[in-house]
């Protein structure tokens, strides 16, 4: 197996695990408050984008050769870190909401 395909597979897995986190949080907003609701709603449409955005990348990502696709690995990995902060961030939210109670 190439190094890209290792990293394709990498990013896959990474992407699978933040799909099953938004749909916990996505639980958890159905769950909240009425008056943190809209707002966690907002954040989760946010995530979403992030996602949709995450997934067009490692599109584009597949589609490169052997010898490209180091260079766009940069703007992959751009990508996946603004996901996975967001998701942390709220992560955070609940949490602090959680222990405000």
């Amino acid at each position: 197996m190439s190094k890209k395909e290792l990293y394709q597979k990498k990013i896959e897995g990474r992407l699978e695990e933040l799909k099953d986190e938004i749909v916990i949080l996505k639980t958890r907003v159905d769950n909240a408050k009425n008056d943190v609701q809209l707002e966690y709603l907002n954040q989760i449409e946010k995530l979403k984008k992030l996602e949709k955005e995450a997934e067009e990348k490692l599109s584009e990502f597949k589609q490169k050769g052997d010898d490209s696709w180091e260079s766009f690995k940069e703007s992959v990995e751009h990508n996946w870190d603004k996901l996975s902060d967001e998701i942390t961030n709220l992560k955070k939210k609940f949490k602090d909401e959680e222990s405000s109670k």
